[in-house]
């Protein structure tokens, strides 16, 4: 049976860290419009997957402190674990190929990718995180 004491403060401190901070970055990207629509996509991208793996982490430390963490909560928070560090890593690497695509070929890239080229990348890069893990 799981305890208090079992549960570090750290674990909390820093669940509330991340979604704190990831919070901030949304109110200021609603702010910023200076920014293409792909990057501001790919960057809210990475914002959710890590606000919903600092959430995870509250869950699983109040789950621990009051007992009620069993195997089937545990698998859950584990799959939801899997899939934001899944986002989380998708982005990042759109994010990285969007700006390779820039530097590489800039007189091309003055037209930022549009709505239905984002998803599709976005699409890929799910199939590929897939296929891999």
């Amino acid at each position: 049976m799981a305890t208090a004491f079992n549960v570090p403060a750290s674990h909390i401190i820093v669940g509330l860290l991340v979604v704190l901070s990831n919070i901030c970055v949304i109110l200021a990207l609603r702010k910023l419009r200076t920014i293409k629509k792909s990057t501001y996509f790919f960057i809210i991208q990475l914002t959710l997957g890590d606000l919903l793996l600092g959430i995870l982490l509250l869950l699983k430390s109040i789950l621990i402190l009051c007992g009620y963490l069993k195997k089937s909560a545990c698998v859950v928070l584990l799959s939801l674990s899997l899939l934001s560090l899944g986002l989380s890593s998708s982005a990042i690497m759109l994010l990285y190929f969007e700006l390779f695509l820039a530097v590489k070929h800039m007189t091309l890239f003055r037209n930022p990718l549009n709505v239905y080229q984002t998803i599709s990348l976005q699409a890929c890069s799910v199939i590929l995180w897939s296929i891999v893990s």
